[in-house]
């Protein structure tokens, strides 16, 4: 009796496995070369994610080439992974290749740059005895400030600090804060924390007491029918100064 010829079995070889991006998130491709793939009906893709063996793709038969690229979709976050390829008929897998391992690594994170200057204005910008505003743009590589509050004339020291993420700051001048200049500085900070550059201090007076009254005062007619007024100076103008209009006002001409 003659001996039967054996039937090819089908075989997975020259099995690949190449990550398209050197970090990060991405798609695998798997190459291989098919043996006697008339014995088969599909090239099925598998990957193990570290707990479970998973179905990544196939490749379809009528014809089934004999080599083949597949990509993995979708993408494999960072991660040890191992893919393998097999035959597969009636649902059944046989012929698989060698597994090969894929180490997907994780990107560095870039470095933050050093945060810009900020460049501060105050509203008001003279006095006042309510609320003064102290706002900027926003600066490059900051994704938060650091605000200072300090009493002008008590050199670099400050007595108050927050930290925010908006341009603005408010101050409230409330009746425990004594009369005087009151200065704010900014600081940008990046991402991992560093400090840029601060910006110069942006003054305010806060002014809460009157000015005493005027004495003194004399009035001149003059002979082109002008009237010429003076006084002594009030104590404790703060920032606002004297207005002529207060002395004009009680001239009468009649």
């Amino acid at each position: 009796m003659p001996t039967p010829t054996p039937i090819p079995v089908c075989s997975i070889s020259n099995f690949t496995a190449t990550k398209n991006n050197s970090c990060g998130a991405t798609t695998v491709n798997l190459h291989w070369t098919v043996n006697s793939p008339i014995e088969t009906s599909y090239v099925l893709a598998f990957y193990h994610n570290g707990s479970n063996w998973l179905q990544s793709g196939f490749s379809p038969a009528n014809p089934l080439a004999n080599t083949a690229t597949n990509t993995t979709s979708p993408n494999f976050n960072p991660g040890n992974y191992n893919f393998q390829v097999c035959c597969n008929k009636n649902n059944i897998n046989y012929g698989c290749s060698t597994q090969q391992p894929v180490a997907i690594n994780t990107c560095p994170t870039p470095t933050p740059g050093v945060p810009g200057t900020p460049v501060v204005n105050v509203t008001p910008p003279i006095c006042t005895n309510s609320n003064s505003t102290w706002a900027w743009s926003p600066v490059s590589n900051a994704v938060s400030y650091d605000i200072e509050r300090h009493t002008v004339g008590t050199g670099t020291n400050w007595d108050w600090t927050s930290i925010q993420t908006t341009t603005s700051f408010t101050s409230s001048f409330n009746s425990g804060m004594a009369t005087g200049g009151y200065g704010v500085r900014v600081a940008g900070i990046n991402a991992s924390g560093r400090y840029g550059n601060t910006s110069n201090w942006v003054n305010i007076n806060r002014d809460i007491s009157a000015p005493s009254t005027p004495v003194g005062l004399n009035l001149v007619c003059n002979t082109n029918g002008s009237v010429s007024a003076s006084w002594s100076p009030a104590t404790d103008v703060g920032c606002g100064g004297l207005h002529s209009g207060w002395a004009a006002g009680i001239i009468s001409t009649s």
